[in-house]
């Protein structure tokens, strides 16, 4: 389930009255999926250890067809991956995102990092069986 489905109702609401989905779906076909990237924490049961010297954020993505999260955390100053990725279910028993949905979390997230290490978030993605597109509101 997406982090905050009312943010992204809002700006999908906003993308409709724009005909930006419109558009897109006559070109892409029907949206069938959305990916919400947000910052979060690391889930308390994980030793992932950062060095405080370093710039670093915890990015977590959740999925409107998934009941689970997941998430990576950054070094910003120098771009590099700073934990392994990790699965956080929403609900008891939840699947977690397979590799396929986890890559593509990362190509999203990393695509819409700037080189000198900035970002807006969220980002709302969404996703038709041929293309997808991310909005991150305030950004240009």
């Amino acid at each position: 389930m997406l982090i905050d489905k009312k943010a992204f109702d809002t700006v999908t609401g906003a993308l409709k009255e724009q005909g930006v989905i419109r558009d897109f779906e006559a070109q892409n076909g029907k949206i069938t999926g959305h990916m919400m990237i947000t910052i979060g924490e690391i889930p308390e049961d994980l030793t992932v250890k950062l060095d405080p010297n370093r710039k670093s954020y915890i990015f977590i993505g959740s999925f409107d067809f998934y009941d689970a999260t997941v998430g990576l955390a950054i070094y910003l100053d120098k771009f590099e991956i700073a934990s392994g990725v990790w699965s956080t279910p929403q609900v008891v028993n939840a699947e977690s995102p397979t590799r396929e949905w986890i890559e593509f979390f990362i190509r999203i997230l990393v695509g819409n990092i700037d080189a000198d290490g900035g970002f807006g978030v969220p980002m709302y993605t969404y996703i038709s069986d041929s293309a997808d597109f991310t909005v991150v509101p305030g950004r240009p």
